[in-house]
């Protein structure tokens, strides 16, 4: 969404009144029943083609008459409005737009902080979508949300993701979660521990695990001390162990240490990995999500510990004894006055 909202001159929400394909141009009339951005009149009816960009497989008939969708439409001067598809790729219309509830009043949890705040009216427009189950045309609905809600982050927007990791909708559950894992909730770490099993069962759980692994990045005691449970609780599900190692790698605060520091005693290759590239960003004041030491004096980096460094399990499998010894001994050396 960081480049849907730009590039559009407007963008509305509107009903689908008549559509039909042919070759590779599907052609649509819809009635505009909401402005969120540009000079388009509400209730106004326009029609427009889309073109599919390749000519293979030629464009599927749609049955979307009657139903709501948010539309981002672009166009050139004075020239008739074009669609900014919504994915990208070689896609059919149904793939330009998101699906949205029938009616167009949303409960008040789900209005924006800010009439004015454009990417959050939209955020809270897909959000209600994925409660209502109408979010999205053979799409992915959690994936989309939280990925916009990376790139546009809305404080007010946390709600909506919590309400729905508290749903009795497991579907919605796992939506909700992957927000917050996203945005460093530590009570969605919580969540994690005590309910990960009936979580487990749900088709998303990989992508719950994978936002952990590879997103969360808060540095706050709490939530580093939930991981490190995480970490050494025999209750806790191998994936989810393994995605809390690499969170706490890639924290990689005073607070994690000890807890990786524990797992250099692992036989699991992933969680040595984590281990030694966890202390190893540390040692050489790596920033979060960097790939090279901050600027400036740092009291634990030295030509060892850069030569000791690495994140791969390939690389550690190579040399073990290397990797895993030396930052034993280094943890050893320098606990004291890390702790200090």
């Amino acid at each position: 969404m960081s480049d849907l909202v730009p590039n559009s001159d407007a963008i509305v929400t509107a009903v689908i009144l008549d559509g039909s394909a042919a070759g590779l141009n599907t052609s649509v009339q819809f009635r505009v029943d909401r402005v969120l951005k540009g000079d388009v009149p509400v209730g106004s009816v326009l029609n427009l083609i889309w073109t599919k960009p390749l000519s293979w497989p030629p464009a599927v008939p749609f049955d979307l008459t009657s139903k709501r969708g948010l539309f981002f439409l672009s166009r050139r001067g004075t020239g008739a409005w074009q669609i900014v598809p919504a994915q990208n790729g070689n896609v059919d219309f149904s793939h330009t737009i998101y699906l949205l509830p029938p009616d167009q009043a949303r409960p008040q949890e789900f209005t924006a902080s800010s009439p004015d705040d454009l990417a959050e009216n939209i955020l809270w427009e897909l959000a209600w979508s994925i409660e209502r189950g109408t979010f999205g045309a053979a799409r992915t609905a959690s994936m989309d949300l939280v990925s916009f809600f990376r790139g546009l982050p809305s404080p007010g927007l946390n709600q909506a993701f919590v309400r729905l990791s508290k749903t009795a909708s497991l579907r919605l559950n796992v939506v909700g979660m992957r927000a917050s894992i996203a945005s460093g909730d530590p009570g969605t770490l919580l969540r994690l521990e005590k309910d990960q099993s009936p979580l487990a069962s749900h088709p998303d759980w990989r992508n719950v695990t994978d936002e952990l692994r590879f997103r969360f990045a808060n540095t706050d005691p709490s939530a580093v001390a939930i991981l490190g449970r995480l970490v050494r609780s025999s209750a806790t599900r191998g994936d989810l162990r393994e995605a809390s190692a690499y969170a706490l790698a890639r924290v990689h605060t005073k607070e994690a240490l000890p807890y990786l520091a524990e797992l250099l005693e692992s036989s699991d290759l992933d969680l040595l990995t984590c281990a030694v590239g966890g202390m190893a960003m540390f040692a050489n004041n790596i920033p979060i999500g960097a790939h090279h030491p901050a600027a400036g004096p740092w009291p634990f980096r030295t030509e060892e510990t850069m030569m000791h460094s690495a994140m791969s399990p390939g690389v550690i499998a190579s040399k073990r004894a290397y990797y895993v010894d030396f930052w034993k001994r280094w943890w050893v050396e320098n606990r004291a006055a890390i702790s200090r």
